[in-house]
C-alpha cells in the first residue's frame, strides 16, 4: 500500500550505500595531487576503493555502519596502501594520508576512522584465504588492475599503536600470584584465616 502511494505521487526512494559516498571522496582525494608536494594519483586508487566496500558487506561488524564512515575509511586504507601521501599544509596528519580536503567533505577526522579501517584491514588481509573468495577473484582481473593482489598493510603500518596494542592484548601470557610476588599478601591471608579460626575454636581470649 505504502508503494502504491509513493509511485501515485511519484517519489523516487533510494538507499544510500557507501559507493554513494566513496565517489564524491575519490574526487575529494584528487584535489591537490597535481601539487609539487604530493604524490601523483594512483590509477588503481578507485578499483581498490570499491573493492574494500565490497569486502565490508561481508562484515557483520561494519552491518550498523554508516554509509558515508564506511567509505571514508576505505579511501583512508586505500590511500595508506597505495603510498598516496600530501605532505602540503593541506595534510591534517604527519603521513600525509588524509588531507583538509577530505575531511572538509567527509566530515570524518582520522580518530573517527580508526576502528572502521581496522576491521577492513582485517578483512583486506583475509580475504585471500577466505572462504568467501566471490569479492577477490572478482578484482582480480586486468579489469580492476588486480586490485585484490595489492599488498595489505599491517597494523602497525598505519601507525595504530593503540589498536595494535588491544589486538594482541589476548596472546599475552597470563601470570601466577608467585610471578606478581604477592607471597608476602598470601602470607597475611593465610594468618588472618588461621587467626580467626583459633579464635572461632577457643574463644575469645
Amino acid at each position: 500500500m505504502e508503494m502504491d502511494v509513493c509511485d501515485v505521487l511519484k517519489f523516487h526512494l533510494q538507499h544510500a550505500t557507501p559507493v554513494k559516498f566513496a565517489h564524491e571522496y575519490l574526487l575529494a582525494s584528487q584535489t591537490g595531487l597535481q601539487n609539487a608536494s604530493c604524490e601523483a594519483f594512483h590509477p588503481m586508487l578507485k578499483h581498490l576503493v570499491y573493492y574494500l566496500l565490497e569486502l565490508g558487506r561481508m562484515s557483520y561488524e561494519l552491518v550498523s555502519t554508516k554509509p558515508s564512515l564506511l567509505a571514508a575509511a576505505a579511501v583512508f586504507l586505500a590511500r595508506a596502501a597505495l603510498k598516496i601521501r600530501c605532505h602540503t599544509s593541506d595534510a591534517v596528519e604527519p603521513r600525509g594520508i588524509w588531507t583538509k580536503t577530505l575531511q572538509f567533505y567527509t566530515n570524518y577526522i582520522v580518530e573517527e576512522l580508526k576502528s572502521t579501517v581496522r576491521v577492513l584491514l582485517f578483512y583486506h588481509r583475509g580475504a585471500e584465504d577466505s572462504k568467501l573468495q566471490v569479492v577477490f577473484s572478482k578484482y582480480n582481473k586486468a579489469k580492476y588492475m588486480y586490485a585484490s593482489t595489492k599488498i595489505t598493510l599491517s597494523v602497525e603500518d598505519l601507525d595504530f599503536q593503540e589498536e595494535a596494542k588491544y589486538m594482541y592484548a589476548s596472546t599475552k601470557i597470563t601470570m601466577s600470584v608467585e610471578d606478581l610476588d604477592f607471597q608476602e599478601k598470601k602470607k597475611r591471608n593465610i594468618t588472618g584465616s588461621s587467626a580467626k579460626l583459633l579464635e572461632g575454636i577457643c574463644g575469645t581470649p
